[in-house]
């Protein structure tokens, strides 16, 4: 099996065409997890069906930085519109979403 699976269907709505503004999505192939990563942090819609468990827990992750920020918990049964703490060309986020019964620590945490 795959560990990590690219999956666009975790976007809902429409999707950019326009490589900077377009959203990649990918997760666990078991559906415990998936990173959505914005180039502009712009806002965007995930499917949260498409996750695993009973609640999926979130954290931006800044890769400049390296920093995470927890940005919630939410019951998996439908989309949610989320965005970014900041938006520009060049204000990369990556969205990390946990299921949050497996108690992950935090993205670039052990």
């Amino acid at each position: 099996m795959l560990i990590r699976v690219p999956d666009q269907t975790l976007i809902a709505g429409a999707v950019s065409e326009s490589a900077i503004e377009r959203v990649e999505a990918m997760r666990g192939g078991d559906g415990s997890y998936a990173f959505l990563f914005t180039a502009t942090g712009k806002p965007f819609t995930v499917d949260l069906t498409k996750l695993s468990g009973e609640k999926a827990r979130g954290w931006w992750y800044d890769p400049r930085t390296g920093n995470a920020e927890a940005c919630g918990e939410w019951p998996r049964d439908g989309q949610r519109e989320f965005t970014p703490p900041s938006s520009a060309e060049g204000k990369d986020w990556v969205l990390v979403l946990d299921d949050s019964s497996r108690g992950v620590a935090p993205p670039g945490k052990r």
